[in-house]
């Protein structure tokens, strides 16, 4: 004989409570799906322990306010109860019951990604967490989910811990509370607030109760009293109208009490009157000036306390007539007068005051809450597949990355772990050397996303590099580096002064002012400050500045033999003339001779650059060879800009391709049917490599242009096994 016990009775009873709240909302076949649901997460607490009867509950309560008073449908509660109940691996074994309910996966999905957040050490206060938290989420449902956890545990503080009920109410305060606001929960607000009130003012909180209870007999009278000559000349002017008040809300009073300096009795807007009505005519906003005249002709209204939002709703797209009118008992009393439809639209929560209370800037979350409003108010019309079809969050602007002590820095889509480290501070940003992100050592250049945790790394040799201007994509950053750049320029340019000043001396020299155009001119350089900044930095030895001022007018300048030019090893080419010039050298004539770079083997339509050099003229190499950066900043008075002509010729550029992948038969044949016979590309020989089922090789071919190479790489790759194919760089 099965026994039932008080907890199946009690799950019985809260599974029917739940059907009948989803009721509204069920699909066809979702009830054997929820029934199913139900069924596994019973079965993950067979016993009947204490704990496990406790966990089951828990699961069925915070699903009834998903349900319930969210207004979530299946969906929902059962991507929460899975998230709740099971890993993901155990979902996974469950079976393929879920097969086609990819929104269900994806509610659990984004579920774990907010479990994920250590709240604890986020510093959730911030309006930037709450964006960075909107921006993490691409569907809704999730944060309304997370907000009936959060709206169950605040209504069960009292049986948590000291530290877990601190947590507890920070994200009550600091996260839901202020989403319900835009969202427009206004019943889910309130209770949130009055919770919190409880915990954080206990006896300010009591006090205001006592005080509304002791006076409400007494203000029911006072306001049947003070309604009743209203009434009377609403009816005897055919106005058909309902009539409400009610005290504001315990923390709204308190929160106006300590802002206005004043007791309970002091508040202004204590009170709050509505007069609705229900008659429908064409021009309902003449209805409501004409009710606030017979009230304004009854009681005398404060002029300055008068808010027109008929005439001009607010953003919300809320509309209503305000206006506080004197007693004569010389009290002040608040007096709100709409129609029915306004009055609609007001409770359904179109009237979040976000912006009007809180001087927040517009923008696209906004815009997004706004549209998703729009459906919550039509909660108990739809069903919950309109919460999926929501817009998803604007493609945001934004990225929202955390320091490993919780503060939460808004960046730039694209922005680096060098962005972020200027963004925590310029002397940080200055020694920069690496991050931590997420647990993983990264490079300064590395992207950063959206939620990352990131531990900025510090050396203390390191110093700002001009090229870190092309790392760094916020205006902050650039400054920063830019300043840092011309702070140690102007040092160096002191100590090069200084450096040359004394060689000069010792070799009974004097460089004049005239001499300087010379200097800059031979040296390629704007300014003396660039010129002295290259001598500390050791890029311009002394001593050919000396030779060039004992130089005679008539001898060519003595040249200044380097690593680049040692070791080229190049084969000469020279340039074709007239109209076939490939190359454009600037600052320099025509039929210059040049020969390509063999380190990094540039080819007709690369980025590229010269280098004057005193054996092999200029040799030509690509913008990101191996050794551009040692070139430019050790001689950049022998670097020259060069631009490939708009003519090509019929001389091919030998390049290298590396491609990898896994190795297969008849690869290596689809590969050489490609480059010769599809592409008609001439390839000069080919080695591959092959362990472990996978493959490395290298291919030399001739391409006349850029543009044929990135055919050729693309189409490699679109090759069955090939996983990669590149160019080679072979310095």
């Amino acid at each position: 004989m099965t026994v039932i016990t008080t907890t199946d009775k009690l799950v019985l009873q809260k599974y029917r409570k739940l059907l009948a709240a989803v009721k509204p909302l069920l699909h066809k076949g979702e009830t054997n799906l929820l029934r199913h649901t139900v069924q596994l997460c019973i079965a993950k607490f067979p016993d009947e322990s204490a704990e496990s009867s406790r966990q089951l509950i828990r699961l069925f309560d915070i699903s009834l306010i998903i349900a319930g008073e969210v207004g979530l449908g299946t969906s929902s509660i059962i991507a929460f109860a899975l998230a709740y109940t099971f890993t993901d691996k155990e979902i996974s074994e469950t079976g393929d019951w879920l097969d086609g309910r990819s929104d269900i996966l994806k509610l659990i999905a984004g579920l774990r990604i907010l479990e994920s957040l250590n709240f604890d050490k986020i510093s959730i206060e911030s309006e930037n967490f709450r964006q960075m938290l909107l921006s993490m989420t691409t569907d809704l449902r999730v944060i309304l989910i997370r907000l009936s956890v959060n709206l169950f545990s605040m209504r069960h503080y009292d049986k948590v811990s000291a530290s877990e009920g601190k947590h507890i109410l920070r994200k009550a305060l600091y996260v839901y509370i202020p989403f319900c606001h835009r969202l427009g929960l206004y019943q889910i607000k309130a209770d949130l607030e009055e919770r919190a009130m409880r915990i954080t003012e206990p006896q300010a909180y009591m006090a205001i109760v006592r005080q509304i209870d002791e006076s409400k007999p007494k203000q029911e009278a006072y306001f049947s009293a003070f309604l009743k000559p209203v009434i009377k000349e609403l009816n005897r002017n055919g106005f058909d109208c309902e009539i409400k008040w009610r005290y504001k809300s315990i923390p709204s009073i308190y929160t106006k009490m300590q802002k206005q300096g004043v007791g309970f009795n002091g508040i202004y807007d204590l009170f709050a009157i509505r007069i609705i009505s229900r008659k429908i005519i064409e021009n309902e906003k003449a209805d409501c000036w004409k009710i606030y005249s017979i009230v304004s002709n009854i009681y005398k209204p404060d002029p300055s306390r008068l808010r027109d939002w008929i005439t001009k709703p607010k953003d919300s797209g809320y509309e209503s007539l305000h206006t506080t009118v004197q007693t004569p008992d010389t009290r002040w009393v608040e007096i709100q007068i709409r129609t029915t439809r306004m009055d609609e639209i007001a409770e359904r929560g179109d009237a979040a005051h976000w912006k009007y209370k809180e001087r927040r800037e517009s923008g696209a979350s906004d815009q997004w809450i706004k549209q998703i409003r729009t459906l919550l108010e039509q909660k108990s019309e739809t069903d919950e597949s309109s919460y999926s079809g929501l817009p998803a969050h604007p493609e945001s602007e934004s990225i929202y990355v955390l320091t490993p002590a919780g503060d939460v820095k808004q960046l730039p889509v694209g922005a680096t772990v060098l962005d972020f480290a200027f963004e925590i501070h310029s002397n940080v940003g200055a020694c920069c050397s690496g991050a931590r992100v997420n647990n993983k050592n990264v490079p300064i250049r590395h992207l950063l996303q959206n939620g990352d945790v990131a531990e900025i790394l510090t050396t203390k040799s390191q110093k700002p590099k001009l090229d870190w201007l092309n790392i760094v994509v916020t205006n902050r950053a650039k400054n920063r580096i830019r300043r840092a750049l011309n702070d140690e320029k102007l040092r160096d340019a002191g100590n090069g002064r200084e450096i040359l000043g004394r060689k000069l001396k010792n070799w009974k020299l004097v460089l004049t002012d005239e001499f300087n155009e010379k200097l800059l001119k031979h040296f390629r350089m704007k300014t003396m400050i660039d010129f002295y900044a290259a001598i500390g930095v050791e890029k311009i030895d002394p001593i050919d500045v000396r030779d060039l001022i004992l130089q005679k007018d008539e001898e060519p300048a003595a040249p200044v033999i380097t690593k680049f030019d040692r070791k080229v090893g190049l084969n000469t080419l020279t340039a074709l003339s007239g109209a076939n010039e490939q190359l454009v050298f600037e600052g320099a004539g025509k039929h210059m001779s040049y020969a390509l770079a063999k380190c990094c083997t540039p080819i007709h339509g690369d980025d590229v650059f010269g280098f004057v050099t005193i054996t092999k003229g200029i040799t030509v190499h690509r913008s990101n060879c191996p050794n551009a950066r040692d070139m430019k900043e050790r001689f950049p008075h022998r670097v020259i800009k060069v631009r490939w002509s708009g003519t090509e010729d019929a001389q091919p550029y030998q390049t290298v391709v590396r491609i990898t992948g896994e190795d297969r038969m008849g690869l290596l044949n689809e590969i050489t049917q490609l480059i010769t016979n599809d592409l008609k590309i001439n390839m000069l020989g080919v080695s591959i490599e092959s362990k472990g089922g996978q493959f490395d090789g290298r291919i030399r071919v001739h391409v006349f242009n850029s543009l044929q190479l990135y055919e050729l790489l693309h189409k490699l790759e679109r090759i069955r096994g090939v996983t990669r194919a590149r160019r080679l760089v072979e310095g």
